[in-house]
């Protein structure tokens, strides 16, 4: 994905350019562990793309950052040294916590979380980030590998009800102990 920003004298970000590229990455990572060449040539299309846009709006700096794919896949280190080659651009692989910091630094420039409780969801294609903000202060913050394309992933691999469920409830089980503490009730189903 693609957001070209330009800053005003207040300090607000108004957004010139939004693009997005279909590349799949965790279509792979998920299911076979590394990126595939021909998903490496797509990704390597989409950047160039980006770059060619960036170029013409006279980007300052290109700041870029690989997810849970890139940082899943074994070859993720590789993809990334490709691209920069390819492309010029360095892409940072960040991990789940950072992913996390930088939702909640985006929702905070967006709404005025200034006098609110907030939690923060943000389900990816290989994790699931959650974030609570008091005051537009970080309180706590979560990863897990909770994303939809890795759940599908799974689902085709012929995973078990019971797999699923286990990969499901105990990072939420984790979570939850962290949010509420041990002597909380689960929320009920109707």
């Amino acid at each position: 994905r693609l957001f070209i920003g330009q800053k005003s004298k207040s300090g607000r970000i108004r957004v010139l350019e939004d693009q997005r590229a279909n590349v799949r990455l965790g279509k792979d990572a998920f299911s076979r562990g590394y990126i595939r060449p021909a998903t490496q040539v797509e990704l390597s299309k989409a950047l160039s793309q980006f770059r060619r846009v960036c170029d013409l709006f006279k980007v300052d700096g290109i700041q870029a950052v690989g997810t849970s794919a890139l940082r899943d896949s074994k070859n993720g280190a590789n993809v990334v040294a490709k691209i920069k080659d390819q492309t010029g651009i360095n892409v940072q692989l960040i991990n789940g916590q950072r992913e996390a910091q930088l939702v909640h630094k985006a929702v905070c420039h967006a709404v005025d979380l200034s006098q609110e409780t907030a939690l923060l969801i943000d389900q990816g294609g290989g994790s699931l980030e959650v974030v609570v903000s008091r005051k537009a202060r970080l309180v706590t913050k979560q990863s897990l590998p909770l994303g939809t394309v890795r759940l599908i992933e799974r689902l085709n691999g012929r995973a078990s009800y019971e797999e699923i469920a286990n990969m499901v409830r105990s990072p939420l089980y984790r979570l939850r102990i962290e949010l509420l503490g041990r002597r909380e009730k689960p929320i009920g189903l109707m």
